[in-house]
């Protein structure tokens, strides 16, 4: 098992990521949670691992890796920039994995991009019985997103196929976690605070901001409100641009 913090820290000193900065408070949990479950003889899959840095920060506790993603090129770019740990190409729907066989999964926005059900099965499916899991995922009602994909569609920027989302998880469709993680907990993050990421010095800073900084400061106070009114009014979860599950 790593140090508690360790995998947060390991994490940060990698400086890669979406706007790390902004993200290293729903991080924070999730690593906390996958920490017991990860170092020597223990096996983490990183599913739709992108540029790698997160199996990297796992390796650097001691754990084994396995990064899976669809894109091919992208898997050959991370090994080449952290190499070590094994490397698939597959899709999170049908994992080339035996049952049981990992101690820890952590997923990051990937659930909007494949079929969700075949993928919560198949992650049930190759976690060990005491093993861990975190998924991190944008949810489909947060009015931020809802504008910013409806700029995009005006402006006629497309994604990569990739890269274009299927359909977006509701916040009321959390229910299909606790149907093969029934110990398990959701959280819903981010209400306004997204609209910071509008601002190139916040999208930029990396988690090596001090605590003092003043992109640090202004983040926590949008974030303390942000988590005021998700605590207070539930039914604003519905508007959150995050879910979190731990299981």
């Amino acid at each position: 098992m790593s140090a508690p913090g360790a995998l947060l820290e390991r994490w940060r000193e990698t400086r890669e990521g979406f706007a790390p900065l902004f993200l290293e408070p729903i991080l924070e949990p999730a690593f906390a949670h996958l920490e017991p479950a990860i170092g020597p003889g223990r096996t983490c899959l990183d599913l739709g691992s992108g540029a790698g840095h997160v199996a990297a920060a796992v390796r650097a506790c001691g754990g084994h890796t396995i990064a899976l993603d669809v894109d091919v090129p992208e898997l050959a770019r991370a090994r080449h920039r952290f190499p070590g740990g094994e490397a698939l190409a597959a899709d999170a729907a049908r994992l080339p994995l035996a049952d049981g066989s990992v101690d820890a999964i952590f997923c990051f926005s990937v659930l909007q991009y494949t079929d969700r059900p075949s993928a919560i099965a198949e992650m049930r499916r190759v976690l060990r019985a005491d093993g861990r899991l975190v998924v991190v995922e944008n949810l489909a009602g947060s009015p931020v997103a809802l504008a910013y994909r409806a700029w995009r569609a005006i402006a006629g920027i497309r994604y990569p196929d990739r890269l274009t989302p299927r359909r977006h998880l509701a916040w009321s469709e959390r229910g299909m976690f606790l149907r093969h993680f029934p110990i398990g907990r959701c959280d819903a993050c981010s209400l306004i605070s997204p609209l910071l990421l509008a601002l190139p010095r916040v999208y930029a800073a990396d988690a090596s901001e001090g605590p003092h900084s003043p992109v640090r400061t202004w983040l926590n106070r949008v974030r303390r409100w942000d988590s005021a009114w998700l605590e207070a009014v539930p039914a604003l979860r519905h508007g959150a641009w995050m879910l979190i599950f731990r299981g």
